[in-house]
């Protein structure tokens, strides 16, 4: 988490002349995905637990893509096999919650309409749920 918050801290920091300028393109999209992010709020318990299934989603393809890369001896051939999943969580919006440790720290510096208490009841804790899932149970009971 710390990383993450040193990460956020340092990216805004360095695109904005430490707070000099206004955030840039990028830093206004990264706003964006992060408003994005606690939409669930909308859906109430039902928003929850659409957060926990792309939690889920994205680290049953992320733990796929390090099973898939065990499949080829060749270092191009794991790289290539380890990145499809991987790129589909991105590709599909899935949730991470150590992207998430940076993009929301990142989004609050850069003027994101989104409060610490919602991106952590709303966004982190269910995602982090999802995440476990995703990563222990899948693989374990063979799901993927």
């Amino acid at each position: 988490m710390l990383g993450g918050i040193f990460f956020a801290w340092l990216l805004w920091f360095s695109l904005t002349k430490g707070g000099s300028i206004e955030p840039d393109s990028m830093l206004k999209v990264i706003a964006k995905t992060a408003e994005a992010k606690v939409s669930y709020i909308h859906y109430g318990i039902i928003g929850w637990c659409a957060a926990i299934g792309k939690g889920v989603l994205c680290n049953w393809l992320v733990s796929l893509g390090s099973v898939m890369s065990k499949a080829t001896r060749s270092t191009v051939g794991r790289v290539v096999l380890m990145w499809i999943p991987i790129g589909m969580f991105f590709a599909l919006g899935f949730e991470h919650t150590v992207v998430n440790m940076w993009l929301f720290p990142t989004a609050i510096l850069s003027g994101a309409n989104v409060s610490i208490y919602e991106w952590w009841v709303w966004n982190q804790i269910p995602v982090t749920i999802g995440n476990i899932l995703g990563a222990m149970v899948c693989p374990a009971f063979r799901f993927c």
